[in-house]
């Protein structure tokens, strides 16, 4: 179990290295500027977005 954590925390790790390093490609190729830093947003999942809209917005929405 500690192994396949491991695997998936190195396994996410790549993967973010990967997209930073795409971004930072197309970010020279496309449109001509060096990027210093790629910041990655936590974005909510499906049931916490729903949750939250449940909870904020359905009681005024007709």
């Amino acid at each position: 179990m500690l192994l396949s954590c491991v695997t998936s925390m190195v396994g996410e790790f790549l993967d973010m290295h990967e997209i930073e390093r795409a971004v930072k490609i197309l970010a020279v190729d496309f449109l001509r500027i060096e990027v210093e830093k790629v910041e990655f947003l936590e974005m909510p999942t499906y049931e916490e977005t729903k949750v939250s809209y449940e909870r904020d917005y359905a009681p005024y929405v007709g």
